[in-house]
């Protein structure tokens, strides 16, 4: 996977060097940039095309470093929180079994109580009692 990313940006970066090359009388042309503030009207000195072309394209990245790193930060908050959440479950989890461990060691450890007398009583069913009732008449 690692070799056909890498093939794969060379393939990008072969086409873009073909676009400029091909047109190279275009981005090396010089331009000049304006702007009309209405009490101030300010133009830049001529600047070859290509390096317009590359001065926006690293504001483009920047800003979109800029807006990534808000979201980087909101998502590092989510998982500080999730990690505490985790660690509070599983502390919770870790007393839970050490209290079943002593309730099965004290469970063996003595022998389990019988009272005899209960053994002995017949289970009672609630649907036996309303069988013997006879039904009201109306």
């Amino acid at each position: 996977m690692k070799k056909a990313k890498i093939f794969f940006w060379l393939i990008v970066f072969g086409f873009i060097a073909l676009i400029i090359y091909q047109n190279r009388s275009f981005f090396l042309a010089t331009q000049s940039l304006g702007i009309n503030l209405f009490f101030k009207a300010y133009r830049t000195p001529e600047i070859p095309n290509a390096v317009l072309f590359v001065a926006f394209f690293l504001i483009g990245v920047f800003l979109t470093y800029i807006f990534c790193l808000f979201d980087k930060f909101k998502a590092n908050k989510t998982i500080k929180q999730l990690r505490q959440s985790l660690d509070s479950c599983q502390k919770t989890m870790e007393t839970l079994k050490n209290d079943l461990e002593s309730i099965k060691n004290q469970r063996q450890a003595g022998p389990p109580e019988q009272n005899d007398a209960s053994d002995e009583s017949p289970p009672t069913d609630d649907n036996a009692e309303n069988e013997q009732s006879p039904p009201s008449a109306s």
